[in-house]
């Protein structure tokens, strides 16, 4: 069994302090091109 792995930054700017932003295209797009159709994603989505 190989173990296939995929990074992939992408980056969204708000334009508000407090602001909610749907990302699931950009995630959906990002699992599609990988080109793995099986396993986990992992999301990390940092704040400052």
């Amino acid at each position: 069994m190989e173990v296939k792995i995929h990074r992939q930054k992408i980056n969204v700017e708000s334009t508000t302090q407090i602001e909610f932003i749907d990302i699931t295209e950009k995630v959906q797009d990002a699992v599609e091109k990988s080109g793995i159709r099986q396993g986990q994603a992992l999301i990390y989505v940092p704040h400052t």
